[in-house]
């Protein structure tokens, strides 16, 4: 059995918009790692880079999200911490500084299964 992190809010409005500071906070991130983010109508667009070229691929699938949300038993709403991530060491300063929703990091177990 795994573990990761989740954040887990009370309502799927809290967690969407929480969703939407980490997105926000990630699209920096990426920028000063020299990727390119375009903003769709609000939607930040990660553009992936060529590996052999390190060239931008425009044309390409983009990453919008870094997690997508989901219902809890309990009628809360979660989705993965960014402290799974060791890229991220200081995001609860960076999120608390942007006024960011209470939420609850807790452990959720997941039993790994082999196809």
């Amino acid at each position: 059995m795994d573990t990761y992190l989740i954040l887990e809010f009370k309502s799927h409005h809290d967690a969407t918009q929480s969703l939407n500071t980490i997105n926000d906070m990630a699209a920096s991130w990426w920028v000063a790692q020299g990727y390119s983010v375009l903003d769709n109508n609000g939607v930040k667009e990660l553009i992936g880079k060529n590996a052999k070229t390190g060239q931008d691929q425009p044309n390409k699938q983009r990453v919008i999200s870094w997690d997508i949300i989901r219902e809890g038993e309990n009628g809360t709403f979660y989705f993965a911490s960014l402290s799974n991530d060791p890229r991220f060491p200081n995001w609860k300063d960076d999120y608390g500084a942007l006024g960011g929703l209470a939420y609850v990091e807790r452990a959720l177990s997941i039993v790994s299964q082999e196809v």
